[in-house]
């Protein structure tokens, strides 16, 4: 796969304003919470993914759908403070904007209300075959296999990434792999990269040891396989090696976005033919600097504040020389 071409990431995901509201706990049924502040942003795992792998340099565009309500004026218009191109978002007139509701308790665990509204309206006559002409990977969220006609898109990118030569990553989720495990499979054998976590592959390959799902992933025919484990860190592998990388110690305030942040480390590294160690560090600082703000979208970590978060001292056990290699990397 063209893994040298720094060519545009085609996200195929949702695009979502996301409400967050903090709260002390979550209520009990037929009681009340209330907050003191309530924040709204851009949301959807592969929007946010795209929006962090432009921070750090690397073009991205977003294929997903809008409802014509306003909504999405405010979704395309934060989406216009970044360089992510929206030239392949379509509007659908009958579908109000996706919208979620994330409480966010003081661990920074968040639980989310999700209404996926156009998104699912994105259908494969929606997806732009010339884009694959020059484009350098394909990232797909597991969501979008949820619902047709979104469903039915992804298989048209991806019918179109593979007549292009063109990479295929898939962030897998966890709904999916409960709701529709065969049809996450089946993607999986189609994907180059796949990025899971340990409660998504015991409901797929029947484990959650990171090292006995990697080996599955593999099997399958997937390049490289990188497990989310949260406060413990991550696990990168390909055919040749694997690595374990703790999770850098941050004070978390909210954990939405975390696993999308990583995920663009990772794609950024991979791209530019960093080896497992690099990737996994630029992934586990992008995951942690993502978990010290509220929301997600335009609060997700730029370029500036990765590399001065990489340049303190830390007390995760991660190899100096791996930051500095990183940082060398990234300026």
């Amino acid at each position: 796969m063209k893994s040298e071409n720094f060519g545009e990431v085609l996200t195929l995901g949702d695009i979502n304003i996301d409400t967050v509201w903090p709260i002390d706990r979550l209520p009990e049924a037929g009681h009340d919470a209330y907050v003191q502040a309530v924040s709204s942003g851009l949301g959807g795992a592969t929007l946010n993914t795209a929006i962090v792998l432009d921070r750090l340099g690397q073009a991205a565009a977003v294929l997903s759908c809008l409802g014509s309500d306003p909504y999405a004026g405010q979704a395309r218009s934060m989406i216009s403070q970044t360089g992510v191109n929206q030239a392949y978002i379509v509007e659908n007139a009958e579908h109000d904007t996706g919208l979620i509701f994330i409480l966010v308790t003081p661990d920074g665990e968040r639980t989310m209300i999700t209404y996926r509204g156009a998104n699912v309206y994105y259908r494969p006559e929606d997806v732009p075959e010339t884009a694959f002409k020059t484009a350098s990977m394909l990232h797909i969220s597991g969501y979008s296999l949820l619902q047709k006609p979104q469903a039915d898109a992804v298989w048209r990118a991806v019918s179109f990434a593979q007549q292009n030569q063109v990479a295929i990553s898939l962030d897998t989720g966890l709904e999916p792999a409960l709701i529709i495990p065969d049809e996450l499979r089946r993607l999986i054998a189609a994907a180059d990269i796949c990025i899971s976590g340990p409660k998504e592959t015991a409901q797929l390959f029947g484990t959650d040891d990171p090292q006995k799902a990697a080996r599955y992933l593999l099997n399958e025919g997937v390049q490289l396989t990188g497990i989310k484990l949260g406060e413990e860190g991550c696990y990168l592998a390909d055919a040749k090696a694997d690595c374990f990388c703790p999770a850098f110690s941050v004070e978390v305030k909210d954990t939405t976005g975390a696993g999308d942040s990583f995920s663009a480390g990772l794609l950024y590294g991979w791209l530019r033919g960093w080896d497992l160690p690099a990737c996994a560090v630029l992934g586990s600082a992008l995951g942690a600097l993502a978990t010290t703000v509220h929301g997600a979208g335009l609060a997700l970590p730029t370029k500036a504040e990765t590399l001065k978060f990489l340049g303190e001292e830390h007390t995760a056990d991660i190899s100096r020389k791996e930051i500095e290699k990183v940082i060398a990397a990234l300026t």
